[in-house]
């Protein structure tokens, strides 16, 4: 990795408090290592209501500002318009039939506990880059593939202990 030639931008999205504390994710690690302390058996048995605020919390207001972001030029609008409606309206129907059929409630479940970490990894992969270059580093090919490779190993460690997990729980096992 080589400095770049100008520095044009500042370093920081909003400053250093709220970058590292909203946009690094160290709130949200603070509130997991809470919850930890805690103890592990009562976060997963009797606070299902409590992951489930969290996940509220955090997730809808980040999906919010996604398609926002998507749709907020008008041509952007104009071009996805049929794509998000459409797409808006198909999870909705399945969201609402999962309400009443156990397997695609639970389809549904494990498709977001999948779905979100990989967006997560991938977003906290350009997020690091973007960091890198707002500090005037340049990283090379080889350096930008190993440190996909370590946020794609992040994700497959997610997963292991996501789907490794005995059966049970509250919601119907797909198997």
């Amino acid at each position: 990795m080589a400095r770049a030639k100008e520095q044009t931008l500042s370093p920081w999205l909003q400053g250093p408090a709220s970058d590292l504390l909203l946009g690094c994710g160290l709130l949200y690690a603070g509130i997991f290592a809470y919850l930890s302390l805690i103890s592990a058996d009562a976060m997963l048995s009797g606070s299902t209501w409590l992951a489930a605020a969290v996940i509220l919390l955090t997730g809808v207001p980040h999906y919010g500002a996604t398609l926002l972001r998507v749709i907020e030029h008008p041509q952007a609008r104009a071009r996805y318009r049929r794509w998000t409606i459409w797409s808006g309206l198909i999870v909705w129907g399945i969201f609402a039939l999962g309400l009443y059929q156990q397997y695609v409630g639970s389809l549904l479940l494990t498709t977001y506990l999948c779905w979100s970490p990989w967006h997560y990894t991938l977003q906290n992969y350009g997020i690091a880059l973007m960091f890198l270059r707002r500090r005037g580093i340049e990283t090379d090919q080889r350096a930008r593939r190993l440190l996909y490779a370590s946020f794609i190993l992040s994700f497959a460690l997610t997963m292991i202990v996501l789907h490794g997990q005995a059966a049970g729980g509250i919601y119907v096992p797909i198997s």
